[in-house]
């Protein structure tokens, strides 16, 4: 009995895995830009079959207006919505606005890997998984990168 039970459970793990597409890898998150009243949302993640380019199954290109304009850059192409493989682990998110004053990101680190994420501003890097939160004053056009360590 304990032996079938056993077998059962090295067939059944991997062919929940086989039948999921690996699913335990795959994440996504949003992050929230606001200037004032003016918001954005960009999400960002990754799934075990995504590529580093523009996938039409995972990725949403920007349609970029207004005062607030933000979007990842992934190979020429700019994206609301960006979905790696499991083995990519940076982002480049730009920031543009016309604004004056405070721009602030907002993210659901609850949603992210058990992994290091890291929001790297300059030589500043914030533990996306600590804080939740990152505000700068509005330069006109920013990149930030995220960084996702350790990733398979």
């Amino acid at each position: 009995m304990r032996l079938t039970k056993t077998i059962l459970m090295f067939i059944a793990i991997p062919l929940s895995l086989l039948l999921t597409g690996g699913k335990g890898l795959a994440w996504e998150a949003k992050i929230t830009i606001r200037a004032g009243e003016i918001e954005t949302k960009l999400i960002f993640g990754q799934e075990p079959d995504a590529s580093s380019g523009m996938d039409g199954r995972y990725d949403v290109p920007a349609l970029l207006s207004g005062e607030l304009q933000a979007y990842f850059e992934a190979g020429g192409q700019r994206l609301w919505r960006d979905i790696r493989g499991t083995g990519v682990g940076e982002w480049a998110m730009v920031i543009e606005s016309s604004r004056t004053g405070e721009i602030v990101l907002l993210w659901e680190s609850e949603k992210l890997p058990d992994r290091e994420v890291l929001l790297i501003d300059g030589g500043l890097s914030i533990n996306m998984k600590e804080i939740s939160r990152y505000s700068y004053t509005n330069d006109g056009k920013r990149i930030l990168k995220i960084r996702v360590e350790g990733g398979r």
